[in-house]
């Protein structure tokens, strides 16, 4: 994450993921094995991907 600028409006700072084609690899491929095999669920950090689900269905509360 490379952070750019300071937003008045919402009072947070704002950023973009650099390397998105690395992270975009990488899920691919926590994705597959979890397809693959779904014990590995259980070892896999999902925490990231549920907090920003989490932030999108609680963003208009």
């Amino acid at each position: 994450m490379q952070w750019r600028s300071y937003s008045e409006g919402s009072r947070q700072y704002q950023g973009e993921i650099t390397d998105k084609k690395a992270l975009h690899h990488a899920y691919r491929e926590k994705l597959t094995r979890a397809q693959e095999v779904a014990a590995v669920v259980a070892h896999q950090d999902w925490s990231g991907l549920r907090a920003i689900i989490d932030m999108i269905i609680h963003a208009f509360d």
